[in-house]
């Protein structure tokens, strides 16, 4: 006959529901992103002031660094206050650029408003 087997100890049950409760954790940690630290997946909405500059720029041949030499600007892209874009003439972007009007000038441009 088999002697019958000791019960665990309380130190040993205890230190087995730390362990399970720890896998347990760790299993619900990778599933929520949180152990690995990915970020939540999202979709960050396009930017049409983006695309407008962009389109802007590439109609009138514009250029945030300055035209080419001998290049002589014939209107700006200048950014409002509330971020609206508009063309304006070179004379009204210098002014923004100068400080005397309101708004920020984004870039130069070679050909005339039209």
């Amino acid at each position: 006959m088999s002697s019958p087997r000791p019960s665990p100890g309380p130190r040993r049950r205890l230190l087995l529901g730390a362990v399970k409760l720890g896998a347990v954790l760790a299993v619900v940690a990778v599933l929520t992103g949180t152990l690995t630290g990915a970020p939540s997946p999202s979709v960050s909405p396009s930017d049409p002031t983006s695309d407008r500059l962009d389109r802007l720029m590439t109609l009138h041949g514009c250029s945030t660094a300055g035209l080419e030499d001998g290049a002589v600007p014939a209107s700006a892209v200048l950014r409002s206050e509330e971020g609206a874009l508009r063309m304006v003439d070179f004379e009204r972007g210098w002014a923004a650029d100068e400080g005397t009007a309101s708004g920020t000038l984004v870039a130069v441009c070679a050909r005339p408003l039209t």
